[in-house]
């Protein structure tokens, strides 16, 4: 059983680690690390990723991790299934630009995060209050959030996922049509 990774050197900056390959449980010494993909790994925690300041992108899903606040350089957030994690685990991502929050309920205010320019927050906790700051947003996703009724403050708002539908927001003049 693979436990430790050595630490990566040179171009190497991106590990992908799932059911389907090795149980690494501790990822805190690949200081070099800028991509991380961990999906459906529940056996990690805020502990085995603490240490990777250096990382951009992070896919996270159905882990047990709670507090991603040490990874301030993070631009890529993928939560998808974090049942756990709440508005207090990500208070300090300021310089998210990419959001991932389907099936994360507990996350209901990411106001904060005004660099955000894709937001994805199908079957979540957001509602119109949750992102009522957010007007660098050129794409939203609302597949299955009941939530979200008014987008009219997204004025740079591109692309809308609504349920199944993209609608590409270019072609109208309002968002008014939509609401």
């Amino acid at each position: 059983m693979v436990k430790n990774l050595p630490t990566l050197v040179g171009g190497e900056s991106n590990l992908e680690v799932t059911r389907r390959y090795v149980p690494i449980t501790n990822f805190n010494h690949l200081t070099k690390l800028d991509d991380l993909f961990i999906y459906g790994r529940f056996n990690i925690s805020n502990i085995h990723i603490s240490s990777l300041t250096s990382l951009q992108s992070l896919h996270a899903g159905c882990t047990h991790i709670t507090n991603f606040n040490s990874l301030t350089k993070l631009r890529r957030l993928y939560l998808i299934g974090n049942f756990d994690i709440s508005n207090e685990g990500i208070i300090a991502l300021t310089n998210l630009t990419d959001l991932n929050l389907y099936e994360t309920k507990h996350v209901t205010d990411i106001n904060h995060l005004t660099n955000l320019q894709t937001l994805q927050c199908g079957q979540s906790g957001i509602s119109n209050n949750g992102i009522k700051h957010l007007t660098a947003l050129t794409a939203l996703s609302i597949k299955f959030n009941k939530h979200i009724m008014d987008i009219s403050h997204l004025t740079n708002l591109k692309k809308l996922y609504y349920n199944k539908k993209l609608i590409n927001l270019m072609a109208y003049n309002s968002l008014n049509h939509f609401i």
